[in-house]
């Protein structure tokens, strides 16, 4: 199997070396050089991609944020999901049935935001008794073990939970 080494986005032109201002639109393209390896050069709106022997396999539009900006915003993602997470915890020891349908949803949707969570190292997984059809996990910053249902959103049902969730609280 090939591996690509594909860098993140860059700061500064690939061509002319011109930084990238905050909020500015930059073009990214997705390039193989001459010897087959994939390159990605990001570059100001004006420029045209000029190296000689790259074929752009494609491209696309970004907005440049500095690293720090970047960090911030994912901070502030996963902050919200925690509490998004957190608050459907206390809801669901303090408030009656919602309904069957609204149940289910709500429990797809508390389960998808732990896995996003355990991901995130905001929770870690917890031993459960197999059989049991239910998950537990620990909250990393309070120590309170949290033990939901296994609800495995299908597949589409999980898309749009991302999309849902990422024009919440810009969650990706």
């Amino acid at each position: 199997m090939h591996e690509w080494n594909v860098h993140r986005g860059a700061r500064q032109s690939s061509l002319s070396e011109r930084p990238f201002a905050e909020g500015q639109k930059v073009r990214s393209l997705l390039c193989r050089d001459g010897s087959g390896q994939l390159v990605r050069r990001d570059l100001h709106p004006d420029e045209d991609m000029g190296a000689e022997g790259e074929t752009v396999i494609a491209q696309w539009w970004r907005t440049y944020h500095s690293r720090a900006e970047e960090r911030e915003r994912a901070r502030a993602a996963v902050q919200s999901a925690e509490d998004l997470f957190l608050d459907l915890a206390a809801r669901e020891e303090t408030t009656g049935d919602p309904g069957e349908a609204a149940a289910h949803n709500l429990r797809e949707l508390h389960y998808f935001l732990a896995l996003h969570l355990e991901r995130k190292r905001v929770l870690r997984p917890r031993e459960t008794p197999a059989g049991e059809g239910r998950a537990s996990w620990l909250h990393r910053r309070s120590g309170q073990v949290f033990s939901l249902p296994v609800a495995t959103p299908p597949p589409e049902r999980q898309a749009e939970l991302s999309r849902e969730l990422a024009g919440w609280i810009g969650l990706e």
